[in-house]
């Protein structure tokens, strides 16, 4: 796709009658330059009109009383109405091509913002399409547009060519006609070639997908709003059960003004509405502060989870998906907004999500997250809204689109779209991903060669650092020995690493750098795929003073590593806290493998398994907050002796330097909450406290 370089080539549309213009013709009229008379003498040849009076506003040749096509049209060039910019008399004379591109350049590096008058994908009808080579190298179809002020070409043509020139970083900005930004990766110089004439046009390449901008534009209430699902949900409960309700927890004086502005907003969305008349269930209200300062509002769930039945759905697994994908080359991702809110609640199920505050009694209308039931339910919903189009898998919340080529895969996409403007189903726009040779799904990269696993899980492994101590230096051994299976003649290739234990002082040589590089890379080449039809999964945790560390395995297979440094602020946190926020770790690092799976959750802190069976309300509020992130994940904890577990006594003690700064400011976010209402008598700092 090409965008020309202004005044040098004609407007697309010509007189009532006229014949297209050959490229040799439109060359030929950017070398001479485009003076009125050269104009004038060029239609005379080229048009076959029937003689008549010239018209000085759009070129053309007419009878006396034609109206002039031109007539309250803006002219490209001087921006004044009623004439064509082919016949404008502010133009300036251009001798050559070269004399124009350099004078093109030097506009449009002063120039901040471009504007575009077109990004779309030519149908090839009606268009002004030139087949021009590249560097010699590739030959392109290419859309002329005499309205653009810069010309640009797609980041997947550049990625063509084999030989490429160097990008240079830009700070212009450009801008279709509808106002969109459209991204720009670099600029660069391309000879373009059309039989042998040198037109040297290329200026911008763009980091932009043809069908990208289309989507945006087309599809924009897609990315708007919560959705809204056909049909209602239904809470079944146990037989036998008990209702059980609370009363309304007390709230901070500086949070109330807060907790009702959230309050009515979710009632003014529909999501929540009030309840005067009585009801057996009535739920806990938890309220987190959020980054932003807003609040977040959820129920406990734990005593109404344990008397919902399952209604157990099957959730595709990757197998099940990559079965599919045999041909795939391209493929789009979206991610469905605020998924659980699309669901709507019957009336009976409503009731049994009523919750208390300090004002008043609420029910949700929308599905709540953390229930039992939601994400089989959610499941079952969205398979049913795409149900009968080809190329779609769904897990969750993540849907793929795939295709053969991009005819295909265009179809299926736009197929996808319009069954969710007719579902009321709303995706997250920042987790998108459209017409891609690959796309990062459910943890895996899948692309037209196949699934890879993610090249973040044996990092952990890959990036331990040296072990700085004998203890250190145990650990590492330690850890070695329990995957011993996976390592050929561990007992000959670490005798190196064993002799350092033999010697005092401690000493590490340049020769243990090279074994260390050797064995870690033996663990990480035999990293298995996970298994989602295993019934055991299991996530192993730790957490030292320093550090945290997370193991995740599958019929007892090794499948992936995860460990981080705690700040200076986590490192304070009591042992218990810590070895909590490893399991919140664990689960929020392999999201992807354990959401909506029973998982054996293995601890050497045997105090966890009682804290994590009270009510989160009756928990500290580190504690409660850690606890709340854990509701979503069907989790059961087991206590095995650090011993049994090295590999993850290992990661947490021979950790990567990483910081989660996400994940710990929202678990120190309840610190700062108090510390920003304490009274001046009180020290604002909590470091001072």
């Amino acid at each position: 796709m090409i965008f020309d370089v202004k005044q040098t080539l004609h407007d697309k549309k010509l007189g009532p009658g006229s014949k297209p213009i050959s490229i040799k013709q439109e060359v030929d009229a950017i070398t001479r330059g485009p003076s009125r008379n050269s104009f004038r003498n060029q239609k005379a040849s080229v048009n076959n009109h029937t003689k008549g009076r010239e018209c000085y506003f759009c070129g053309g040749s007419y009878s006396t009383n034609h109206a002039c096509p031109a007539k309250g049209k803006m002219c490209t060039q001087c921006k004044k109405p009623n004439h064509f910019a082919r016949v404008c008399r502010s133009k300036k004379n251009v001798n050559t091509i070269d004399e124009e591109t350099e004078s093109f350049r030097e506009a449009v590096d002063d120039q901040e913002t471009i504007f575009l008058y077109a990004i779309d994908k030519g149908s090839g009808k009606d268009e002004a399409l030139v087949p021009l080579t590249l560097n010699n190298q590739l030959s392109v179809n290419f859309k002329i547009d005499t309205g653009a002020q810069a010309n640009v070409i797609p980041k997947n043509i550049f990625d063509k060519l084999d030989t490429k020139p160097n990008l240079q970083s830009t700070k212009q900005r450009l801008t279709s006609y509808c106002g969109a930004r459209i991204p720009v990766i670099g600029t660069c110089d391309l000879t373009c070639s059309h039989k042998h004439i040198d037109l040297n046009l290329i200026k911008l390449v763009l980091n932009v997908n043809v069908e990208q901008t289309s989507i945006d534009e087309k599809y924009k209430s897609l990315f708007e709003g919560i959705g809204r699902l056909e049909g209602e949900c239904n809470i079944h409960l146990k037989d036998g059960s008990i209702p059980t309700v609370y009363l309304a927890r007390r709230v901070p004086e500086a949070l109330k003004d807060k907790l009702q502005d959230e309050l009515n907003r979710m009632e003014r969305d529909r999501i929540i509405e009030k309840v005067t008349k009585p009801t057996e269930w009535v739920n806990s209200m938890v309220m987190i502060e959020k980054k932003n300062r807003t609040v977040r509002l959820c129920i406990d769930p734990v005593d109404f989870n344990k008397c919902i039945k399952r209604p157990y759905y099957p959730i595709p697994t990757l197998e099940d998906v990559t079965a599919k994908l045999h041909g795939a080359k391209v493929f789009s991702k979206m991610d469905a907004r605020s998924g659980y809110w699309s669901l709507v609640l019957s009336a009976t199920a409503s009731e049994m999500t009523t919750f208390s505050t300090i004002y008043r009694r609420y029910r949700f209308l929308r599905m709540p997250f953390g229930l039992l039931s939601a994400q089989d339910e959610f499941q079952r919903r969205m398979e049913e809204a795409f149900e009968g189009l080809e190329g779609v898998a769904i897990i969750i919340d993540d849907i793929l689109v795939y295709g053969a080529n991009q005819e295909e895969h265009d179809e299926r996409l736009q197929a996808v779209m319009e069954r969710a403007l007719e579902k009321g189903i709303k995706f997250n726009k920042d987790k998108c991903s459209f017409s891609a040779s690959s796309v990062c799904y459910f943890g895996h990269v899948i692309g037209a060669d196949g699934m890879k696993p993610d090249p973040e899980k044996p990092r952990a492994i890959e990036e331990m650092p040296r072990p700085q101590s004998r203890e250190e230096l145990l650990t590492l051994l330690g850890m070695l020995n329990y995957l011993a299976k996976y390592i050929p003649d561990l007992s000959t290739r670490n005798k190196s690493l064993r002799d350092i234990l033999k010697c005092e002082p401690f000493s590490w040589s340049p020769e243990n750098d090279q074994t260390q590089v050797e064995l870690k890379q033996s663990i990480v080449s035999d990293i298995s795929f996970f298994n989602y039809k295993s019934l055991n999964v299991e996530l192993e945790v730790d957490a030292s003073s320093h550090g945290l560390g997370a193991n995740l395995c599958s019929d007892g297979e090794v499948v992936a590593y995860a460990s981080r440094a705690l700040s200076k602020t986590e490192q304070k946190y009591s042992q218990l806290e810590k070895e909590l926020y490893a399991i919140v770790y664990g689960c929020k690092h392999f999201h992807h493998y354990l959401y909506g799976r029973h998982v054996n959750v293995i601890t050497d802190h045997r105090p966890l398994e009682t804290i994590v069976r009270n009510p989160i309300h009756k928990a500290p509020p580190r504690v409660q907050r850690l606890m709340l992130q854990l509701q979503p994940y069907d989790l059961h904890l087991q206590f095995q002796p650090g011993s049994e577990i090295p590999i993850t006594d290992a990661l947490s003690r021979l950790h990567l330097p990483d910081i989660d700064e996400k994940l710990a400011t929202e678990i120190d976010v309840y610190v700062h909450q108090i510390s920003r209402h304490l009274p001046k008598i009180f020290p604002a700092s909590p470091n001072a406290l």
